[in-house]
Parts: structure tokens; sequence; C-alpha cells
């Protein structure tokens, strides 16, 4: 079977990067909002696009840059002389305020709720049922209070409710209204009741204080203990927010609902045509991987070709498809097969005689070999292919369960932390005693074109072991030493498979950290090709893999592209 492969089409990554643009005054600043919702499409593509984007619309809002200015609105009770270090500038008519001068701040019951309330309960409000923005009132408790407390501690429509602590700072300060849906309610210590004095809308302040703006000046504020950021009923009193007019505070919140629900619409288009390009992709390569036959595989190889633009719209994507490429490989479906190449039968035939002759040379004591694979272990593979135990196949250097003592300089120690899927990666480094050397490889050297296979924690990366100088190997890793002539590259291709990983998985043990002994790993049958065709399949392979990683770089360009792009709107905007 041949498979002709081009490079992989340009056209939509310069579409997909010259889609997201703006028109030039949005670019340049313009408070027009209207043209910033003429781009909401472009940015909410751009990853992260959608939450960098409601920040933006909160920041416009509490900066009086969302909706126009009304002369016969007056002007709000602010301190406008107050010295405004570090903040932003307000319109005209606003000023500046504090949560204490406007709302009644206080904290809830510190008492520990019963676990079974017996007469006087009522709904409790805990720190859960405050998101940011949101009440999430699906899952709520019962307090015991005593006769009085409730008049106290009742909430009223209109609250505004901070939670004081969380062990994350991008959750601190989260705030959300009551809206009175639950009648009785109380709310425990965690949470800070702010109930607004005279003519302020609590909803205004709510968006402040979950914008980019406010949420920044609350972490600045917050206390760190353990890990743990908190802020006292003291803190949150002190935080300055800006306050408009109270007409124009109903006309910005009105307006950022209006936005907020546009968003909100194409976050869902975006999710649904990010749902069905994943199934797209998904069926394209399934229908690639699970071809019977030529034909059928030339067809679905156009399919992916034809649909390239939606089966691969993403960086993360170039996974799948090398996924894909390994599958293929492994059943022979990535090159052709040649009728005068010799039969891989002939190369398994070869194992037996060099385990023997290594045995009797004394290179390593006498391995029992294993029976051979049972015809419903061996597949469908193409002809001229055999299979064969990988215990069989290779020699196995296992150095499990052994630990050394590891040094910061000495001969180079490969951990199972360093073997990774295709690659050994040298970081982190370890080393041990050059005078240990000796006494630690005492089961074996592992050789140049050996494969390094981890056999937990993680389980199943294997690496090419090309290494020229002397290397221990530690625990957790075992080396495979071919016996015949077999392309290491083309075996590790196939232990790389999703096809092998699969067999791999079957036959692992633990919860945690899944593992799998030697005994077991042994059993397991790959398949091999004629040596020649080895050699082309890792020749393809190799290429593929090239123009994936070509293609992995150039989408993440264009994601980047698009990531600064929304960036500079962002800062554009509130400046």
């Amino acid at each position: 079977m041949s498979v002709q492969v081009s490079l992989f089409p340009d056209s939509a990554l310069s579409k997909r990067s010259s889609s997201l643009s703006l028109d030039d005054d949005v670019r340049a600043g313009s408070l027009d909002s209207d043209k910033l919702v003429s781009n909401f499409e472009c940015l909410t593509e751009a990853a992260g696009g959608v939450g960098r984007l409601r920040g933006l619309v909160l920041d416009l809002a509490v900066r009086g840059r969302l909706v126009p200015q009304l002369p016969v609105e007056g002007s709000a009770k602010g301190l406008d002389d107050r010295v405004e270090v570090g903040r932003f500038p307000l319109p005209r008519g606003w000023g500046w305020t504090s949560i204490g001068e406007t709302f009644e701040v206080v904290g809830g019951i510190q008492k520990t709720p019963l676990r079974s309330p017996k007469a006087n309960h009522y709904p409790y409000l805990r720190v859960e049922n405050v998101q940011r923005g949101r009440l999430d009132l699906a899952r709520m408790e019962r307090f015991e209070l005593q006769p009085g407390e409730l008049e106290k501690k009742r909430l009223v429509a209109g609250d505004l409710l901070v939670v004081e602590g969380n062990g994350s700072e991008t959750e601190i300060g989260r705030c959300a209204l009551w809206d009175g849906s639950v009648e009785d309610c109380v709310h425990q210590n965690h949470i800070i009741r702010c109930r607004p004095l005279g003519s302020i809308w609590s909803q205004f302040i709510l968006l402040f204080l979950n914008s980019p703006s406010g949420m920044n000046e609350m972490k600045q504020l917050a206390i760190t203990t353990s890990g743990l950021y908190s802020l006292s009923v003291g803190k949150i009193r002190g935080i300055d927010v800006p306050l408009p007019p109270l007409a124009e505070q109903k006309r910005i919140v009105a307006r950022v609902d209006q936005l907020m629900a546009l968003i909100d619409d194409l976050e869902a288009k975006q999710s649904r045509k990010r749902e069905v390009s994943a199934r797209f992709t998904k069926a394209s390569l399934e229908a690639l991987t699970t071809a019977e036959g030529p034909e059928e595989f030339d067809t679905a190889w156009r399919r992916v070709v034809d649909n390239f633009p939606t089966v691969l719209d993403a960086s993360t994507k170039v996974g799948e498809l090398r996924q894909a490429i390994l599958v293929l490989a492994a059943r022979g479906l990535l090159v052709r097969q040649e009728p005068s190449d010799t039969s891989a039968e002939a190369l398994v035939a070869q194992c037996p005689t060099r385990q023997s002759e290594a045995e009797a040379e004394g290179r390593f004591k006498r391995v029992e070999r294993l029976p051979p694979p049972r015809d419903e272990e061996r597949g469908d593979f193409p002809p001229g292919w055999a299979c064969e135990r990988l215990g069989n196949l290779c020699r196995f250097i296992d150095y499990r369960g052994k630990t050394p003592t590891k040094l910061s300089a000495g001969t180079r120690l490969i951990t199972a932390k360093n073997v990774r899927m295709g690659f050994v990666n040298l970081e982190p480094q370890e080393f041990i005693a050059p005078k240990d050397y000796p006494g630690w490889m005492t089961r074996g050297l592992p050789t140049p074109g050996d494969l390094l296979f981890t056999t937990e924690a993680p389980l199943g990366n294997v690496a090419l072991f090309d290494f020229n100088e002397p290397v221990a190997l530690a625990q957790r890793i075992i080396a495979l030493h071919p016996f015949c002539d077999i392309d290491s590259r083309f075996l590790m291709f196939v232990l790389m498979s999703p096809w092998f990983q699969r067999l791999l998985a079957d036959k692992a043990t633990g919860m945690t950290a899944t593992g799998i002994k030697a005994s077991k790993l042994k059993e397991l049958v790959v398949p091999v090709a004629p040596l020649a065709e080895q050699k082309r399949i890792v020749a393809k392979v190799e290429q593929l893999m090239k123009l994936c990683d070509d293609l992995e770089a150039k989408l993440r360009r264009a994601e980047d592209r698009a990531a600064k792009l929304v960036e500079a709107v962002v800062q554009e905007m509130v400046a």
C-alpha cells in the first residue's frame, strides 16, 4: 500500500489567523461599545478570549466607558478629592467612595450548625453557595437559631455577599447578590454581608468587585496565612469603589447584562463548534486507523486531507494525529508492501539461535523461551509480517526494585522520570559514584540501539538508548535488547502506538500508580515487519512526525497571535 503525504496545508492557518482582526477605531481604543460588540465573535475564538472579554466588559463598565454620561443625571455623592494612587480616572459626575461608607458590613454566624436541627432551623448559606457573580443554591444546609436571632441575621434582597477567604488568590473575595429567592435565609461567618445604605445600587458595586480592577484591589488587601487568602470585615470596609450617579449605575448594569448575554451565546456557539470539530476529528482519525484494505484507507486519508482545517483546528489536536500515525505504522498501513522483501518470519527465527549463542558465551544467564503466540493473539497484519512475544524478541535487563545512592555528579543515572515517550530527557539530572558503577550494573549493560521501557510511574514510556558513555539505570526501567536484526526505531514506534499501549493497559495492575510485572510484559505479542519494510516505515514515521512538529508550531504561533491580539485590545480599551 502506498500513502502519498504532502505538506500539511497552510491555508487553514492563514485563514484562522487572518479572521481575528479588529476595526481600526476599536484597535485604537475607541469608547464605542457597539464597535467592540462587532468584534466579539473574533475575540471569543482566541484561547482564553471569553474570560478576557468578560473582564474587559466589566472594566469598561466600572470606568464609565460603556455607556454615555448624561448631564441631567447630576453627580454621585463621592469623595472626588481622594488621592487616587494607582487608580484609574473617573468621568465627570463620578466619585470615589468606600464600601464602609456606602454599605453596612457585617460578618455571619460563627457558631457551628447542628447536625440535626430541632425546632427553629432556617436555610443556611455557605461559602460554596456563593460563586463569582452568581448563587448556587442546589445544596443548602439548615441552621438552628435562638429566639430573636433571625431578625439580626436574615438576608434581604439586594445584600452583597463577599467570600472572606479561599485557598486560591484568583477566588479571593468572590461575591454575588442575594436575590431573596429563599425566605428567612442566614449565612456563615466566612461570608461577609454588605447591605446598601441610601441610594446606591448593589448591582453596580457587584460589577466592580468582580471586575479585574476590583479583584486586583481585593487581592492586594488580602492577608495570606499558610496559603489561605482572607479578607476581614475591616478590609472589605476599606475597599475603594467608583460611584456614578444612580441612574447611570442602572444603565451600566443593564448594558452589562446585555453584553454578558451576548458573550454567553457566543461561548455556547464556540462550544458547539468545538464539540462538532472534536467529533469529526475523532471519526476521521478512527476511520483512518481502522481501515481494512488499501481502498478504504485511501478514502479515509483523502477525507482527512480534504477537511484538514476542521480535523486539525488547534495545536492540541496534533497529538491525535501523531497517535494515528503510530497506529498506522504498527498495523502496516503506512507504506506499501513489497513482494521482494524477505519475510519477517526469517527475522523471528533468528531469536532462539542468537539467544543460545549469547547464553553460551556467558553474556547473560539462560532464560526460558515463551510459547509462540496463539492464533487469536496474532492479529490481522499484512502478508510477510510475523508476530512474536516481546520476551522472545528481546533480552530484558531489569533494574526494577533497586534504588541507588544518588549524587549531584559522577556517572549519569537514567530514571523513569527521564524516559519520555519517544525520547530521553536529561532533566532532572542525577548521578551515581563512578566506583559504584561496575557493581551496580551487574544485571547487564545497555548498548546503543536498546530500548528503555518504563514499567511504572509512568507506565509504558519507551525511548531509544543512544548514549556512547557509561550510563546507569535506576528502578522502574527495563532495557530491551533485541535478539534479532530488528530496527529498534520500528520496535519503539510499535510499543509507542495506542494499539500496543491498550494491550499494556489490559495487563497492568494497581490503582493510583499502575504498573506491569516483567513476566506479564514478556508475554505481550508485537508485530514484526520485514526488515526492509521496517526501514521504510521508520523513514515515513519520522517524516510525518517532523511535519506534525512543524504544523503544531504553526498552530501555536497562530494561537499566540490571537491571544496577544486579545490582550492588546484589552489593554488599549482600559488604558
